[in-house]
């Protein structure tokens, strides 16, 4: 049938590994270096280092769940689409990211984006769309510097208010303030 088994001897596949107790595949660079072992337990793939001997370390460096497909980096029980224990640095264009839903009445974190001008922070809430502006500027109620805003506080000045050119600490162009 041109199939090879190796621990098995019913392969299904070109090379089948086979093994309930050990890695089934392991890829290695050389004598006295430590390898990366490859192994599916339960439906699960697991890629670790191993020590020189052979032994498998303690932290899985990749681990895909089959059953939910979730991914781990530097866990072996990822319990999120994407879990990663320990740094992450992000080198380069960070795309927008959408989390939960503009049309909720609940307030939601809706996009978080970063580029070298600016970071904005998307919340949407039953009373308007608020963000935080990197560049020291922080808008509530506003989308852009083109809409009223219903809070502003201008970095350079210190001055705050309901419009964005506020000319003292607290400018209000309408409405009333209660004590």
């Amino acid at each position: 049938t041109g199939l090879v088994g190796v621990g098995t001897a019913t392969p299904v596949w070109l090379l089948n590994p086979a093994s309930s107790t050990a890695s089934q595949l392991a890829l290695s660079a050389g004598g006295n270096l430590a390898q990366w072992a490859f192994r599916n337990a339960g439906g699960n793939l697991y890629l670790a280092t191993t020590t020189v001997a052979g032994n498998a370390t303690t932290t899985s460096a990749l681990t895909i769940l089959g059953s939910n497909g979730y991914i781990g980096i530097g866990t072996s029980t990822p319990t999120f689409k994407l879990d990663i224990v320990g740094d992450l640095r992000v080198s380069g264009t960070v795309t927008p990211l959408t989390l939960g839903s503009a049309a909720s009445s609940e307030t939601k974190i809706v996009m978080l984006g970063a580029n070298s001008a600016q970071t904005r922070l998307y919340a949407f809430g039953t009373d308007g769309k608020s963000y935080l502006q990197h560049n020291g500027d922080l808008f509530i109620g506003g989308l852009n510097t083109t809409t009223v805003p219903r809070l502003y506080l201008q970095a350079s000045t210190g001055n705050m208010g309901n419009t964005l050119t506020p000319t003292e600490k607290f400018h209000i162009t309408s409405g009333k303030i209660y004590s």
